[in-house]
């Protein structure tokens, strides 16, 4: 028994591993503004923008540019 895993389920493990190791182990420690910009960047890299349900004018205020990910 089982699934076939989908490009979705693939970006969903992505996304649950980055955040896991960039922002919540112990070891982490980082500002406040500092670990906002990491959970945008993580987001970024992880989904575009519509995928993520959230509000076009937020996207458009704290979206990272594509050129700032590199």
């Amino acid at each position: 028994m089982g699934f076939m895993m989908t490009e979705w389920d693939d970006k969903l493990l992505k996304y649950g591993e980055m955040f896991e190791t960039k922002m919540m182990d112990l070891s982490v420690n980082i500002p406040l503004e500092d670990a906002l910009d990491l959970g945008w960047d993580i987001l970024a890299e992880c989904f575009d923008p519509v995928e993520t349900g959230m509000k076009t004018s937020l996207i458009e205020e704290r979206w990272p540019k594509k050129d700032a990910l590199n």
